[in-house]
């Protein structure tokens, strides 16, 4: 994990280049590992899937790779909960993860925080932005929720590609919870090996799980519960910024075939 403000700057670097989203230092997500039901344990591994299993939290890069993981939370806890217990949220809240001072976005005015991206199981804060509700949104809103969604591939095919390499994952692992997380951990060790030499030849394509499956992982690792969040108020302005941003001096060409076919134009 980036240990100094300049290196989290070229994470940022990396990933407006590649995903065109500024100010963006990576995206996070949970994904339940199937395991066999510890003796004596009860529900406390069973989700709300009707399986039993720990959780694998993880912060992923531009390039598919994991910055930060925490593996081992038993399977009742949902995304917001797992998350807030983490070494990365405890310094992210702290204040003590050295991120980059604020600043404008690009042609922008107005300091704005450099931050992570989630979905709706997560909370609103000044560095973390969600998608806006679905509901009755306006243009601009959907084309920022497209452009998070973009930005927010990263960690989803993070798991697919990661699924696909190493199949103990596809099916519950007959470990102890406690070795089940290390056995995880490793292939999420060795998965940032292959990808930072770009070994592409790792996955196994020959098999019935192959890339088109690594980019669409929901069916391998199932996602974690959405519960209920409380987000800051602060961080509405910042996330109506990026919007603002994103339909003006940020826009893309493609976006607007992106988005919902009534906003297409005439």
């Amino acid at each position: 994990m980036p240990q100094s403000s300049e290196e989290w700057l070229q994470e940022a670097h990396q990933f407006d280049q590649k995903w065109q989203y500024p100010h963006c230092l990576g995206a996070f997500d949970g994904r339940h590992i199937a395991i066999d039901k510890p003796p004596h344990s009860g529900s406390h591994y069973f989700n709300y899937k009707g399986f039993y299993s720990i959780i694998l939290m993880a912060v992923v890069n531009a390039e598919y790779e994991f910055v930060f993981v925490d593996v081992g939370a038993n399977g009742r806890v949902h995304d917001g909960g797992v998350f807030a217990n983490t070494a990365f949220a405890k310094k992210l809240y702290d204040n003590t993860l050295n991120l980059p001072d604020a600043s404008p976005l690009p042609e922008g005015e107005q300091d704005i925080p450099y931050v992570f991206l989630a979905d709706d199981a997560f909370p609103l804060t000044t560095n973390i932005m969600k998608p806006y509700k679905q509901t009755g949104l306006e243009k601009g809103k959907e084309v920022y929720n497209y452009r998070v969604s973009r930005g927010r591939q990263v960690v989803e095919c993070s798991f697919g590609i990661l699924v696909t390499r190493f199949r103990v994952l596809t099916s519950n692992i007959h470990l102890s919870p406690t070795k089940a997380a290390k056995v995880t951990l490793c292939c999420c060790y060795l998965h940032n090996f292959l990808m930072k030499r770009k070994c592409k030849s790792y996955i196994d394509n020959s098999s019935q799980i192959g890339l088109s499956e690594a980019l669409n992982p929901h069916n391998l690792l199932v996602p974690l519960q959405q519960m209920r969040t409380y987000n800051d108020l602060s961080a509405k302005a910042v996330r109506d910024a990026f919007c603002s941003h994103f339909n003006n001096a940020g826009a893309v060409h493609w976006q607007d075939k992106k988005i919902y076919r009534r906003y297409k134009e005439q």
